[in-house]
């Protein structure tokens, strides 16, 4: 079943955790995020036959995200549950293909020309294939994401909005933490880099809210977490161990 996300508890806590519904406490940056976003996001959520909340997809329009383009609905998130935890795996049961063509048919319902997204294989997110299956073009590749869409209309096709140089001090260790709110996994990770940061008296910390949308464009990064410029990339090393691992390395061949 693919409804409309509600105001319930139950629906709302789902969402703002994530689907990781095990967990105590929801995102309040989220649901921060959520409210400011207001009418301009749209939710849709899956549920399975014991009415667990197993999906959702999240899109917002594309002058909101980090493409260009110009009247295209862009699915900011869509994931089905991969965890273990709780009612397990419901990936590869058609949930995925359903809150899909249920975007689909927002976009086209709501006049946009087009519907964009962004594949990649990290976190269980959908993949680049994945949408081409599913009738989506390859608009182009940067790093370990793609950008795809599909177009209902004569229009000019979307593309990644490019990172700029990162601003450091010379002679100094600078944590730079970019953060739009809309994700929860990187708001989790973004907190947990500013403590980790604020530990260290010699390392300057420079905190970017992206949800500011001059601040996005003066830099290209929504989300991310960069020690000297170069990018924390969190693949399953907790990443307060990895950072507190390169800082005292920094400052030890700084001494």
């Amino acid at each position: 079943m693919i409804y409309e996300l509600s105001n319930s508890e139950r629906d709302k806590s789902a969402f703002l955790k994530c689907l990781k519904v095990w967990r105590t406490n929801h995102d309040s940056r989220k649901e921060k995020w959520l409210n400011d976003m207001g009418d301009k996001v749209k939710v849709y959520l899956a549920k399975d036959e014991d009415e667990n909340v197993v999906g959702m997809v999240q899109i917002i329009p594309i002058e909101y995200s980090n493409c260009s383009g110009h009247n295209i609905a862009f699915i900011q998130c869509l994931l089905v549950n991969f965890y273990d935890e709780a009612f397990g795996n419901k990936q590869k049961q058609g949930y995925g293909t359903a809150l899909l063509n249920k975007a689909i048919q927002y976009a086209k319902e709501s006049g946009f020309d087009a519907l964009a997204a962004w594949g990649t294989e990290y976190n269980g997110l959908e993949t680049v294939e994945w949408y081409q299956r599913h009738g989506f073009e390859l608009v182009e590749k940067l790093s370990y994401t793609g950008l795809v869409w599909m177009p209902f209309e004569d229009v000019v096709k979307p593309g990644f909005i490019r990172r700029k140089p990162i601003q450091l001090t010379e002679g100094k260790i600078v944590v730079s933490v970019f953060n739009n709110g809309w994700c929860t996994s990187s708001n989790i990770l973004s907190d947990k880099a500013r403590e980790v940061a604020r530990e260290y008296t010699d390392v300057i910390l420079n905190d970017y809210n992206t949800f500011d949308r001059a601040v996005f464009l003066e830099h290209g990064i929504m989300n991310g977490i960069f020690i000297n410029g170069e990018e924390i990339i969190y693949y399953g090393t907790p990443i307060e161990i990895e950072m507190r691992q390169m800082l005292d390395k920094l400052l030890a061949k700084n001494q």
